[in-house]
């Protein structure tokens, strides 16, 4: 297990119990999981992003903390984020985030998850001739499928 993937699960943990906002010491959280403030930070800023639902308030110095707030955003708001989020291409990985992001807001289901993952996967794909049009090809159909989904 990567201990980003630790620590998103762990923020999101304490997020869901809280109802929504929350604030942590970055070195405090570094310490209880045994990684550098600057790993916090890393995944902070790539996995809580407005485009996903969160807002991220942060106070320096020896008080200081992180607030993330998850915003209730109205379905087609945060579908259109996320569409401004995709890029000329997009890894699984990539992919498999916001979906998930999408699933943890409401916006679409566990079993509209498991299809486009599906469709969207490496496998899927892999009739392209490299991983960069893979990654392409990814990007434009996960584009079409959410503007599908907006209508």
């Amino acid at each position: 297990m990567i201990i980003s993937d630790n620590i998103a699960r762990m923020i999101e943990a304490l997020i869901e119990e809280s109802g929504g906002t929350i604030e942590l010491k970055r070195n405090v959280m570094a310490e209880q999981l045994g990684c550098a403030p600057s790993q916090i930070n890393y995944v902070i800023m790539s996995r809580f992003t407005p485009e996903r639902g969160y807002i991220i308030e942060s106070k320096r110095g020896g008080g200081g903390y992180i607030r993330i707030v998850r915003k209730a955003l109205p379905r087609n708001d945060l579908l259109v984020r996320v569409l401004h989020s995709i890029g000329d291409t997009l890894e699984e990985a990539e992919c498999a985030s916001l979906l998930q992001a999408l699933a943890s807001h409401d916006a679409i289901s566990s079993q509209d998850i498991t299809l486009l993952s599906a469709a969207l996967s490496q496998a899927s794909l892999s009739p392209a001739p490299s991983r960069t049009m893979q990654a392409a090809l990814r990007a434009s159909i996960l584009r079409q499928m959410i503007l599908s989904l907006m209508q």
